[in-house]
């Protein structure tokens, strides 16, 4: 769906005639809040790094990166640290200072680092296709139009109801729901990758 299918259907929840920029404008902070909410699946991106053995290592972060979720060796996961303990601490962390994630400890052998990481809310542009999964984007809308009556003044404001947050949130849960069983389906997969691997090995 495109911005302006949506925001057609915004101005048939609300029964009004929109102003391009306020309907976007109140469109993509929904979607940035919504996505900010947790590591939803479908903002999940995965990169690698080859790290020479020895030596410092850092990286600029991906330009669409806006929390990283999870760095590992290819048999050790690297817990995070804050810049500030960076310095006082012996192991091996990661750290994450002006846009570039650092090791604390140089490897011992060459290999290399996996990255996940979820990347930024894109906003709602008129004519480009949304990067939202498409069959929850109503829920953007339901969100939309409470915030418009809640935004507009005189008889809307007078006669407003919740139904739309009802819906929305209602909605939510089930995308919620969706995603969970994403995440659980990638787990079983997971596991049964290492089982595979273990009895083979044998």
């Amino acid at each position: 769906m495109k911005g302006s299918e949506l925001i057609t259907l915004l101005e048939g929840l609300v029964d009004d005639s929109i102003n391009e920029s306020l309907a976007l404008a109140i469109l993509s902070t929904t979607k940035e809040n919504l996505e900010s909410e947790r590591p939803w699946n479908y903002l999940k991106k995965k990169i690698t790094y080859s790290v020479t053995a020895n030596t410092d290592w850092s990286n600029a972060l991906p330009s669409d990166c806006s929390e990283v979720l999870y760095l590992c060796t290819e048999d050790t996961e690297i817990p995070p640290i804050s810049y500030e303990k960076a310095a006082l601490t012996t192991g091996l962390y990661y750290y994450i200072y002006n846009d570039t994630i650092y090791l604390t400890e140089q490897l011992s052998a060459n290999t290399t680092l996996t990255m996940i990481y979820k990347k930024f809310s894109e906003k709602i542009e008129v004519t480009e296709d949304i990067d939202f999964p498409s069959r929850w984007i109503e829920i953007l809308a339901y969100y939309g139009a409470a915030k418009y009556f809640a935004l507009d003044a005189g008889e809307k404001e007078m006669a407003w109801d919740d139904r739309w947050y009802k819906i929305a949130n209602d909605a939510k849960s089930a995308m919620i729901n969706w995603d969970n069983s994403i995440t659980v389906r990638a787990l079983n997969q997971e596991l049964a990758d290492d089982s595979y691997y273990y009895h083979n090995k044998q």
